[in-house]
């Protein structure tokens, strides 16, 4: 942790304009972007009413930087018990286009760009 902490986690070396994430089920969300769509939609939603809705490009990552990086943290937050086989585990890597307060006051209203 101390090694993130000083390391990546660092201001001036994060792109808050970029989020990454696993595909570890390989279901709807892999069928829409491997049949050709780049787009997605990430929704944050804690309640009562908070909202946030992540409009993004996708991209896919298998065996690079994007990919190794992307499994590695998900292995040291969730510590599997046993080894997983990491290809069977694509990263996507979501540029993040427009972000909107779907919360119950904004109701929509475009916060990013």
């Amino acid at each position: 942790m101390e090694f993130l902490l000083n390391e990546i986690y660092v201001r001036e070396r994060i792109d808050f304009t970029k989020l990454v994430s696993l595909e570890l089920a390989r279901k709807h969300t892999w069928e829409n972007i491997t049949s050709g769509s780049r787009e997605a939609t990430v929704l944050f939603f804690t309640l009562p009413s908070t909202s946030y809705e992540v409009r993004c490009e996708v991209e896919v990552h298998e065996g690079d930087n994007v990919w190794e990086y992307t499994n590695a943290v998900h292995d040291l937050f969730h510590r599997p018990e046993k080894p997983r086989d990491w290809r069977k585990t694509p990263a996507y890597l979501l540029k993040i286009r427009e972000i909107y307060d779907n919360g119950e006051r904004a109701m929509g209203v475009r916060i990013y760009p």
